[in-house]
């Protein structure tokens, strides 16, 4: 019995002390809700406060009706409502703190030289690299890339010569011409994009041919993890040795790339402006190509050793200038569910994107006092004038699968618009005395495209696939490839490639005017250039690396040089070198170009050698008998460098110095055309078989690489017969002193 009493007095302590604590408004006190849930509307208020009425009421008839047993139970079921309420609560905040939590920031002592990432358009990424090796060296120049197949012209900017090509990476789409300036253009592909933890600075100099200069500056942050920006600045001046041989250039860029807090939205965006200012001269006349030549040895005079009292044919000035905007954004719809991993950490399954470019350029010819150098010419001040502009708008949808892997599909509209006017056409538009006056040319395509892209690790082998195909058939282009790539022991690599492509010859090709009577064209009927390639390379990543490739062309399109007068077959030997007209033409059969090129490096103790030897081979097939040779490339090119590496000073600086021999075989070199900036195709005269030697001494000093060199220091001792083009010299010996110096604040 007492036991039975002391029973019933607990139980009514508790039910008196649960009934007190109950709370009209909510069951869970607003002290322990989170900040979030204390904002709520006055609606949900008036629904939380109708709900607590009717617990009360439901109290009381309970204890009307089942006494302080039955509330007690009541009072226990409601407090492990509350419970859960609050563990749902928690949950809750849990999951939102997931999706805004940030990428951990590593301390600064933890900072390495591999978190200071660069990004591209393709979806590449490498790290800022401040070591000093052999590639560093073939890249130290205008272009900063090897210049293994190209060979400059005499001054730093004014364009290269094609030593060998590769058509598996020609542009998607039919470009607006004048493809010798855009050597140094950088296209949207080309532009990097940052990471950094801390602020990075990079200055590259380098000196150039007579007062001038080139520099480059750079500077990038990121205001926080997920924001940063970046601007740089290129300008160059060159005068050069040659009578009108000056250039001088700026590019101006400036970019940014920004995650969203919850790591769904990604943007990257930069803006481009780009001007390339070079004088003409248009190559040594008949007679300056002999005292160029023969001077010391026949008359043992070495006036001529000062290039500029050299004549030249023309002294005109073209231009290259462009601007572009560029935008690329994305949204991960679907993301990995998990209830552990934060919103950086979960994979994305389907992501939508949009990229937009919209680019504007021009190219200008000028000359004030024109010769007849292009032939005879309507007005005595040339100012020939072509403006591009392309709008570019991608729309896809990018869908990730561990079975399927990576799959990208979307649309794809370009707009083009291609505007040609003269002096002349600026002077007689206006004047209404004129009856019939020179109308400028336009030329307004746009296409509609759809786009396939697939990726998928399979066995240790990467396998990418990707389709383009236009809808409409004017200007249209299609593609596909195929990759297969495989690494062993991360040494040993196989890579394998199969590409189709069909694309319009460039707008240069299509139509162009010029106040020079034989430099207009309209050939709008011609084909679609067709380029099919295979291509495989294998090595291993410390000894070589063996690339072989086969490409076959139809319906190749190029320049000749052609003579000035309808019937004529060729120039006079003599005269050659004094006139220049260049015309578009589409070869009909079909050519096969073979390029196989080996890479070798051995190592032993202090010194390395580095050998890149390159063969080549061009079959044309065709039914004509025209034996008029297209494609000109030399048989053989190779570079050979020798390289002494050491410490010194207590490991404080390292040194690296040696010797680069270059040579080529003998070949139709294309001719230059200042023109219309274009190289063009001749059977008259080739060039090559001289060597090239340059010595060199490099050092780093923590994050600084000093360069200094002699370039072509042989060059008086193998006679002066070295061109870069056809009646354009190469550069003669002359020391080149640079640096590129990194920051990291």
């Amino acid at each position: 019995m007492q036991l039975l009493i002391k029973v019933l007095v607990i139980i009514f302590i508790f039910s008196f002390w649960t009934l007190s604590s109950q709370k009209i408004d909510s069951p869970i006190s607003k002290d322990s809700l989170p900040i979030k849930q204390k904002e709520k509307s006055s609606q949900v208020m008036t629904n939380k406060l109708k709900d607590s009425l009717l617990k009360v009421n439901l109290n009381k008839k309970i204890i009307e009706n089942g006494g302080a047993i039955g509330f007690f139970f009541y009072s226990l079921s409601s407090k492990l409502d509350s419970l859960l309420n609050v563990r749902d609560s928690l949950s809750l905040v849990q999951k939102r703190l997931r999706i805004i939590a940030p990428k951990p920031v590593k301390k600064i002592e933890d900072v390495t030289i591999q978190d200071y990432r660069i990004f591209y358009f393709d979806g590449s990424q490498e790290f800022v690299d401040t070591t000093l090796n052999i590639k560093k060296e073939y890249s130290f120049n205008y272009l900063r890339k090897d210049y293994f197949e190209l060979l400059p012209l005499h001054n730093t900017a004014q364009g290269f010569n094609k030593l060998g090509y590769d058509f598996n990476n020609e542009k998607l789409k039919p470009q607006m011409g004048a493809r010798a300036k855009h050597f140094g253009y950088m296209e949207k592909e080309d532009f990097p994009y940052f990471e950094v933890p801390t602020a990075l600075t990079e200055l590259f100099f380098k000196t150039t041919l007579e007062q001038g200069q080139l520099l480059d500056a750079l500077i990038t942050v990121n205001t926080s993890p997920r924001f940063n920006f970046s601007i740089a600045h290129k300008g160059l001046r060159s005068l050069g040795n040659y009578v009108s041989s000056m250039t001088n250039g700026t590019h101006f860029r400036m970019g940014t790339m920004y995650t969203s807090r919850d790591y769904r939205y990604n943007q990257r965006i930069h803006f481009v402006a780009q001007r390339l200012d070079n004088q003409i001269n248009g190559g040594l006349d008949s007679l300056n190509v002999y005292f160029y030549e023969k001077a010391i040895e026949d008359f043992d005079y070495d006036g001529f050793l000062d290039r500029s009292r050299l004549f030249t044919n023309e002294e005109a000035d073209n231009r290259l200038k462009g601007k572009r905007y560029f935008i690329d954004h994305n949204y991960a719809v679907i993301m990995e569910k998990s209830d552990t991993l934060k919103n950086y950490e979960r994979k994305k399954i389907l992501t939508i994107g949009h990229t937009l470019n919209h680019e504007t350029k021009e190219f200008a010819y000028i000359d004030t006092s024109p010769k007849r150098f292009f032939g005879d010419y309507l007005w005595p001040f040339i100012d020939d004038r072509s403006k591009f502009r392309v709008v570019e708008n991608d729309l896809c949808a990018l869908f990730r699968d561990e079975k399927i892997g990576l799959v990208k599909f979307g649309f794809s509209h370009t707009l083009w618009d291609y505007v040609l006017k003269t002096k002349l056409y600026d002077l007689q538009k206006d004047n209404e005395e004129i009856d019939d006056p020179i109308e400028n040319k336009t030329l307004k395509k746009n296409q509609l495209a759809i786009f396939l892209n697939w990726q998928k690790i399979l066995k240790g082998y990467e396998i990418s696939a990707s389709s383009y195909n236009s809808i409409k058939k004017d200007f249209a282009t299609q593609k596909f490839d195929i990759n297969i790539n495989k690494t062993w022991n991360q040494k040993w690599f196989v890579k394998a490639r199969i590409n189709f492509h069909s694309v319009a010859p460039n707008f240069n090709f299509q139509i162009h005017m010029s106040d020079f009577i034989n430099h207009n064209w309209d050939n709008l009927e011609l084909e679609n250039q067709v380029y099919k390639t295979f291509g495989l390379n294998f090595g291993n990543l410390s000894w070589f690396n063996l690339d072989f490739n086969f490409q076959r062309l139809n319906n190749y399109s190029y320049f000749k040089v052609s003579p000035l007068e309808d019937g004529q077959n060729i120039l006079e030997e003599s005269n050659i070198s004094d006139q220049l007209q260049i015309y578009p033409f589409q070869f009909e059969g079909e050519i096969d170009y073979l390029k196989i090129r080996l890479f070798q490096q051995l190592s032993i103790g202090k010194f390395s050698l580095y050998n890149t030897i390159q063969y080549q081979k061009v079959k044309q097939i065709n039914d004509q008998e025209d034996s008029f040779n297209v494609l000109n490339v030399p048989e053989f090119i190779t570079r050979n460098t020798i390289v002494f590496s050491t410490e010194m000073f207590k490991k404080a600086l390292y040194l690296q110095t040696g010797l680069n021999f270059q040579f080529f075989s003998k070949y139709y070199a294309d001719r230059y055309s200042g023109l219309i900036g274009e190289f063009a195709s001749q059977n008259d005269r080739k060039i090559g078989e001289y060597p090239r030697l340059d010595f060199f001494i490099n050092a780093k000093v923590q994050q600084t690489r000093i360069y200094f060199k002699f370039e072509h220091f042989n060059s008086p001792e193998t006679g002066y017969n070295y061109y870069s083009a056809p009646f354009n010299p190469y550069k003669d010996s002359v020391i080149r002193f640079g640096l590129v110096w990194n920051f990291f604040q």
